[in-house]
């Protein structure tokens, strides 16, 4: 704590010649914190002084949390809102929050950051406020009105399906059955806070390759009766935890419902983003948090993983390479085949892997949730964190789908698993109080 260790000279980092006391100027900073709750009328300068100790590094980062963290939290709301006031803009607001989650993760001058809950949750709530329904503009993006420079950033922030080039995604929206949506504040014009991907399809898509192939078929959006959600993104990490996703997902609907109201279906095309680590953990028997065990797999009680033919077919194919394999366990037969590269080129395995890789997966999705990390005890949550969002949002599972993404990523992630997500608006809410109570609601 900067306060406690009396006073300090140090170098101004502006200029780098005149000395500056440090302890004086925290007491500055904290008349500063001060004069913006109270009713004057130079807040501009008290935010100028604030500002100034701030873009000094993070140890005064670090300290000015601090100050704000030892405050009310109804204090600490007038100062945020002053702040937004006087910038006019919540831009600066999320800086400082994407400084915060960042200073609270890691060691700032050898001690570890306090954990500011009082801050924490103060910024939470305020930005829940001020990032909400009321004070957003949806934003259409398709292949007539999308500028390069917006083309680059979208680029840049895909953390769902990304490319190695921005111009790729000139592909993803030079088509009318392509759009992005994005929710801009009013504060914040033409600088998406979130977008989601969208693509017009007639039924559900199953395979990301037809969503992102530069050949693909072209539907006619006037034929259409479902959109496929296939990526949303979070452009500012100062943005977390407060349903940037969710607002996103509720206003793509109704932007849908109110242009294209033929559409009847709005669903996903999603990542299981952890099942091939979950699934290789089982396989290894180091999964001790998990209720699938290695055993279940090898038993195979009432054939729930393999039938008898498909664990013949893959044992005599691993043999022709391995005779060992015929003594393997099924186990032992799926890791084999899983860490053959490309094994899904492969026609007797991508075969006889259809029905075992989708069942595991449905188990997984189905029954393995989330522990708490200090008593160990499992909670209603699902583990998967893309599952937990959708269904936390009012969606149900509708479909698993095998192969659906065999990128390098989509394998290593999911060994290619895709599912998809539908949201019913009618039970949207009902779902939302099921999955609360814990169920899985799947509809496949």
């Amino acid at each position: 704590d900067l306060r406690h260790r009396g006073p300090e000279i140090i170098s101004c980092p502006t200029c780098g010649r005149c000395e500056i006391d440090l302890f004086g100027l925290v007491e500055k900073v904290e008349k500063a914190l001060y004069l913006l709750t109270t009713e004057h009328t130079e807040y501009s300068y008290s935010l100028e002084i604030i500002k100034s100790f701030y873009d000094m590094g993070d140890e005064r980062k670090s300290a000015l949390f601090q100050l704000l963290d030892a405050m009310n939290p109804k204090r600490i709301e007038t100062i945020l809102n002053q702040i937004f006031a006087v910038m006019d803009t919540p831009e600066w607001l999320i800086t400082m929050r994407e400084d915060f989650m960042r200073l609270r993760k890691m060691k700032v001058s050898g001690q570890k950051a306090a954990a500011m809950k009082n801050l924490n949750d103060s910024f939470e709530d305020y930005f829940s406020k001020i990032f909400n329904f009321q004070y957003f503009n949806t934003r259409l993006c398709n292949y007539q009105n999308t500028s390069v420079k917006l083309l680059k950033y979208i680029a840049e922030k895909e953390g769902v399906h990304p490319s190695e080039h921005w111009w790729s995604f000139e592909d993803r929206l030079n088509s009318p059955d392509r759009i992005i949506l994005s929710l801009e504040h009013f504060k914040m014009p033409s600088i998406p806070l979130v977008y989601i991907e969208i693509a017009f399809s007639k039924g559900l898509i199953g395979n990301i390759e037809k969503v992102l192939a530069a050949k693909r078929n072209v539907i006619d959006i006037a034929k259409a009766d479902t959109v496929i959600f296939y990526s949303v993104n979070t452009t500012f990490s100062g943005l977390a935890g407060i349903g940037m996703g969710r607002k996103m997902i509720i206003l793509a609907k109704k932007f849908i419902n109110e242009k294209y109201p033929q559409i009847s279906r709005f669903a996903t095309l999603s990542p299981v983003p952890k099942f091939r680590a979950y699934l290789d953990t089982v396989l290894k028997n180091e999964g001790h948090e998990f209720l699938l065990k290695q055993k279940s797999i090898d038993e195979n009680a009432k054939h729930c993983f393999f039938t008898d033919n498909e664990a013949l077919a893959i044992r005599q194919e691993l043999v022709k390479s391995n005779p060992q394999a015929e003594k393997y366990r099924l186990s032992d037969l799926l890791t084999s085949v899983l860490c053959v590269e490309q094994w899904y080129k492969n026609p007797v395995f991508k075969a006889n892997l259809k029905h075992p890789i989708t069942n595991l997966t449905l188990y997984y999705m189905k029954n393995e949730k989330r522990t708490d990390r200090k008593t160990l005890k499992r909670l209603l949550t699902a583990f998967d964190p893309v599952e937990n969002f959708h269904l936390s949002n009012g969606a149900y599972l509708g479909a698993i789908n095998y192969c659906g993404n065999t990128s390098e990523r989509g394998i290593k992630e999911s060994y290619g698993m895709m599912v998809n997500y539908i949201y019913n608006g009618k039970k949207m809410d009902s779902n939302k109080l099921h999955y609360s109570d814990g169920e899985i609601l799947i509809k496949i």
